[in-house]
């Protein structure tokens, strides 16, 4: 009688998921440093809630895609291709997360407000361009664009962001950045609840 023959090693994925953790943590990391020193300045802090939303959906984004990655497990084989499209997304959101709270200006009030405006456009460049990785990622790992309903988050996140990198209108950036949180955190419920 002849043993079971073993589930085929997976060391490329354990591999490159120990990078791509790396990176999202970093980016967890910034983001946590930017609410640290917002709660070190709040008497000094004119608070601005459009760059609070997205700083909390940035930190959802990181969360969810570091927990969307262990559904690569199932990957077994790796080329140069997968990696890159895996990282290129991974790098879009580290920079997401950089200038989601970024560094006042020194011996200054802290301003949101400008700030936010300040780094708007290319947040949501870079944000939009996150949202593209994914798609390009979901390409090259299995030769299909994503589910209908998946698609079509990515699509209407992509347009809402590009928007936003296009104008400094506030009365979208304040309607925005509470809905995008609202959709983001049902849309990662729906998709992602269980491996």
């Amino acid at each position: 009688m002849t043993p079971p023959t073993p589930p085929p090693s997976n060391d490329a994925f354990n591999f490159i998921t120990v990078f791509v953790s790396i990176i999202l943590g970093l980016a967890v990391t910034e983001i946590l440093q930017g609410f640290k020193r917002l709660l070190i300045t709040r008497n000094r802090v004119q608070l601005y809630a459009p760059a609070l939303c997205w700083a909390f959906l940035t930190l959802i984004s990181l969360a969810q895609t570091w927990w969307a990655m262990f559904d690569l497990r199932r990957h077994d084989q790796w080329t140069f291709a997968m990696y890159a499209a895996v990282l290129l997304q991974t790098l879009f959101l580290y920079t997401t997360a950089a200038l989601a709270l970024p560094d006042q200006p020194a011996g200054e009030e802290a301003a949101m407000r400008a700030t936010y405006y300040e780094h708007a456009r290319p947040f949501f460049v870079l944000s939009a361009a996150a949202a593209m990785a994914s798609i390009l990622k979901e390409l090259v790992l299995y030769g299909r664009l994503p589910e209908p309903a998946n698609m079509g988050f990515h699509l209407a996140f992509i347009i809402a962001t590009s928007v936003a990198a296009a104008t400094r209108r506030p009365w979208y950036h304040q309607v925005l950045g509470p809905v995008a949180v609202g959709l983001y955190v049902i849309y990662s419920v729906m998709l992602f609840a269980v491996l």
